[in-house]
Formats: structure tokens, C-alpha cells, sequence
């Protein structure tokens, strides 16, 4: 159970740094639809690998 709780913290850090340095960096509005598209579909796999997670225990 640890070991998959640090890989979905690993996965948020790394998924939300790069997300954020992007960003960032481009501020077009196309870029910023598609990294809004991207985060969107980040935060629904940390959701459903939580959920995972969870009905393990």
C-alpha cells in the first residue's frame, strides 16, 4: 500500500511541475485550451488511480 501511495504522489508532482512550467512558459490561447484539456485529463486518472487505491485497502 505504501509503495503505490508514493507512486501516486510521484505521478501528481510530476504530472502538476510539469503542467505548471508549461504554463508558464506559453501563454497563446491555443496553448493554454490544450494544457487546460491536458490537466483535465490529469486530474481524472489521479482521481481514478486514487479510487484504485482505495478499494484495495
Amino acid at each position: 500500500m505504501t509503495k503505490k501511495l508514493i507512486g501516486l504522489v510521484a505521478f501528481a508532482a510530476t504530472g502538476s511541475g510539469l503542467l505548471f512550467t508549461v504554463g508558464l512558459n506559453e501563454m497563446s490561447p491555443l496553448n493554454t485550451i490544450i494544457l487546460m484539456t491536458v490537466g483535465y485529463f490529469f486530474t481524472l486518472s489521479l482521481v481514478d488511480h486514487y479510487r484504485e487505491l482505495k478499494e484495495g485497502e
